[in-house]
């Protein structure tokens, strides 16, 4: 038998409220019958360098 996950939508736009409230962007939620996992943009993610044209030369 599969496991539920204990998660409202109340209680997910509590959370996505929240962290907008200090600044955080939510980029991804990931909801489990284990929990749930919030990625945030400016924390989680890692910073991408478009500007980059090829492979970086050998020092």
């Amino acid at each position: 038998m599969t496991k539920k996950a204990a998660v409202t939508k109340a209680s997910v736009t509590r959370v996505i409220q929240a962290a907008s409230a200090c600044g955080l962007n939510v980029c991804e939620i990931i909801v489990t019958a284990e929990g749930v996992r919030l990625i945030y943009n400016s924390v989680d993610r890692p910073a991408v360098n478009d500007n980059t044209v090829g492979p970086k030369q050998w020092d």
